[in-house]
């Protein structure tokens, strides 16, 4: 049985250097949305006719109205990529199609369509009359950033941790382990610190709590609580583990919190003599959240550690792995309109393991990208840290 005071001083540099990487990485942060706000105009066409605009650009996504000859119009549309100033916006039955830049406060453009048909002389041009749109969210880029580390650390701490730490992963009753982790990148850190409780052999309870960084701020993510059934062993040929994992309302908006999560998923641990191999699938719903849906997430994983030759070693490592780790995200959703960032991610991330200091340290890079809005190039490189501390 491990007992806090026993481990502490052996791992204490390790921790140091878990803390000396955080701290490093604090050097640039993520920048709010400039354009958002709420803007009026209109557009003006020899052959089109003319109408008034109303429209809100939140998280360089644009949702209103356009009033033509008595009619209106709902607008929905984006911003392209997730830094530049060009931005698009449609009639939802694709009526008309706006095409131009926000930029220092105004959306105009000089392409219009009606009903796929080019306008003559057309413009369009709006102001923003207020910027209060951004009084509760960060930014796209921020936002998506976020969610995308969150969905790697699920898959690394309880598969890392879980089963490539440990050399012989059981439960054993009345035990508690606190597994602090790092995701993070030079503008986004990730931090959790779950702790659990084996309540028997087959059944393990865990809370926790993560804190994001981001725009110069720290922000506290949802209280989520989970379970995880245990069944099989690796003797007999496969390890099963059966999580399902709630989220409660308690973090910031900010980052996508203060709604319900609820998650279930399985993996499945084999070895193969000196290889682990795992596989494992889960599904997360999220609720809305201030009229903002973020879209739920499928993810899949598998991956393998390996024992590493004297020339490979590294600071005296004992394993390295390899996990690949796809996510299919739905669409999301502002005040009932689709916001056109459904996806399908890759990500392949690599890692080493010192079993006695029950540490782990790998890089996440993004493979492939499948989206109509977003690029590989937007996505992030991330470092993963995790460690492992018996308190019981």
């Amino acid at each position: 049985m491990k007992t806090i005071f026993g481990r502490a001083p052996r791992n204490i540099g390790f921790l140091a250097v878990i803390l000396t990487l955080f701290l490093a990485l604090v050097a640039s942060t993520a920048i709010a949305e400039e354009n958002d706000g709420t803007y009026t105009g209109s557009m003006t066409s020899s052959d089109c006719g003319t109408g008034t605009l109303t429209v809100t650009l939140l998280n360089r996504n644009l949702t209103g109205t356009l009033v033509h000859s008595g009619t209106t119009y709902t607008l929905t549309g984006a911003m392209q990529n997730s830094t530049g100033t060009g931005i698009d916006f449609y009639e939802t039955s694709s009526i008309f199609f706006f095409v131009g830049n926000a930029s220092n406060g105004i959306i105009s453009g000089t392409y219009i369509t009606q009903n796929g048909t080019a306008c003559n002389g057309a413009s369009f041009s709006l102001n923003r009359t207020s910027t209060t749109a951004t009084a509760d969210i960060i930014n796209t880029q921020s936002f998506n950033a976020v969610q995308e580390l969150a969905a790697r650390k699920a898959v690394t701490d309880k598969i890392v941790n879980e089963v490539f730490v440990e050399s012989q992963p059981r439960l054993v009753p009345g035990t508690m382990d606190l597994t602090p982790s790092l995701t993070a990148t030079s503008r986004y850190k990730y931090v959790n610190i779950p702790l659990s409780y084996a309540y028997s052999e087959n059944l393990k309870f865990a809370g926790q709590i993560p804190v994001v960084y981001v725009d110069e701020t720290f922000y506290n993510g949802d209280v989520s609580v989970q379970g995880t059934l245990y069944t099989g062993s690796l003797d007999e040929g496969q390890l099963v583990l059966t999580t399902v994992e709630l989220g409660l309302p308690t973090g910031s908006k900010k980052i996508g919190g203060g709604g319900f999560r609820v998650q279930a998923g399985q993996a499945r641990v084999m070895d193969l003599e000196e290889n682990r191999l795992f596989y494992s699938y889960s599904y997360m719903y999220t609720s809305e959240v201030d009229k903002l849906d973020t879209g739920n997430i499928l993810n899949l994983a598998g991956g393998i550690d390996f024992p590493l030759i004297n020339f490979f070693s590294f600071l005296q490592s004992d394993k390295g792995y390899t996990i690949a780790t796809g996510q299919m995200i739905t669409e999301g959703e502002y005040d009932g309109t689709g916001l056109n960032d459904d996806r399908i991610l890759l990500d392949l991330t690599l890692g080493l393991i010192w079993r006695k200091w029950d540490l782990r340290g790998g890089i996440s890079i993004p493979i492939m990208t499948i989206s109509d809005r977003f690029n590989n190039s937007d996505r992030l490189v991330s470092l993963d840290v995790g460690f492992r501390w018996g308190v019981k």
